[in-house]
């Protein structure tokens, strides 16, 4: 018997008290790896496709800052400039020496 889209999506989850993790393929950034019919897709994407939000043209962006996280109400829907703002109101951006491309050192 196959699994539905949803079967096996929530088959790749750790439902924690707080966040649920994604416990399956991963990029470089701890962001969720989706391969559903030889097409990849970002888990916490996937997530909001599944609860009938369409992020097309839009972030997912993480209230938990955890990029493994899939849980709905940890995310949500943003403009680019939403999520750079977000950031930098949670103070997470690179700054000084940390930014790739800066000349001197702190």
């Amino acid at each position: 018997m196959r699994k539905t889209l949803e079967e096996l999506f929530w088959s790749k989850v750790d439902k924690t008290s707080s966040c649920w993790i994604w416990t399956a393929a991963k990029d470089r950034d701890g962001y969720g790896l989706f391969n559903y019919n030889n097409k990849i897709y970002r888990a916490h994407r996937m997530s909001k496709l599944l609860v009938g939000e369409d992020p097309t043209g839009l972030h997912v962006c993480h209230s938990c800052d955890n990029p493994s996280c899939v849980r709905e109400d940890h995310l949500f829907l943003g403009t680019n400039n939403q999520n750079m703002k977000d950031k930098t109101n949670k103070n997470r951006q690179a700054v000084g020496s940390k930014i790739n491309t800066a000349k001197l050192i702190d």
